[in-house]
């Protein structure tokens, strides 16, 4: 599985977290102790477009999700 992961250093003027954040986003925050706090996203599992026209119908969809 291929993980995507997309990491931002917020200057230190930035105190406010709507102003770091896209408030439209649903956004999961952790804080790591002597570090800051981490902002994350939830993702969704997609299949590729190409999926069915690689192997047809022999993978059970249901089974793998």
């Amino acid at each position: 599985m291929k993980t995507k992961l997309t990491i931002y250093l917020i200057n230190s003027e930035y105190q406010n977290e709507a102003d770091m954040l896209n408030n439209e986003k649903p956004t999961s925050k952790q804080e790591i102790v002597g570090v800051g706090n981490l902002y994350y996203l939830h993702s969704n599992i997609s299949e590729p477009s190409w999926l069915d026209s690689f192997f047809g119908n022999t993978i059970d969809k249901k089974r793998h999700k």
